[in-house]
């Protein structure tokens, strides 16, 4: 979109650019003609990962995230690439939440957790997966 401004790509590709964005294409032959615009579409691009919070009180287990998405309190022995390397590992090394409020505590289940030191993971709707969180929780058998 570019504020109304056509900017060249090359082939089938242009530089997409993170934020919500409108465009719309048109190709340019070798003998300089100019097609038609294609119809326009809009576009939101989320390439940053939220921020994962564990809070850990006397009464429950809270997952907050700076973004609505998932959280995923995983054990430390679960090597994390993505989403699937939590979903694909034992049913007792993690638990997940939906998190539907940026910045407010949720309640995560820790039953049926396996012993070890947990951390807790955040996933947002585009996909993009937290560091994981500062404090841990641990399961004492």
């Amino acid at each position: 979109d570019n504020n109304g401004t056509w900017i060249n790509g090359t082939g089938t590709s242009f530089n997409a650019t993170e934020g919500t964005h409108t465009y719309a294409v048109r190709q340019i032959d070798t003998a300089g003609n100019i097609s038609e615009a294609s119809a326009a579409k809009t576009y939101v691009l989320d390439a940053t990962a939220p921020t994962a919070t564990l809070n850990i009180n006397s009464s429950d287990v809270s997952a907050q995230s700076s973004e609505a998405g998932t959280g995923y309190l995983v054990n430390s022995t679960v090597t994390i690439n993505d989403v699937l390397s939590i979903t694909n590992s034992a049913d007792n090394l993690w638990n997940s939440v939906d998190i539907t409020s940026a910045n407010t505590p949720t309640t995560i289940s820790t039953t049926g957790l396996a012993v070890g030191t947990y951390y807790l993971y955040t996933v947002d709707a585009a996909g993009n997966i937290s560091a994981q969180s500062s404090a841990s929780y641990s399961v004492i058998g």
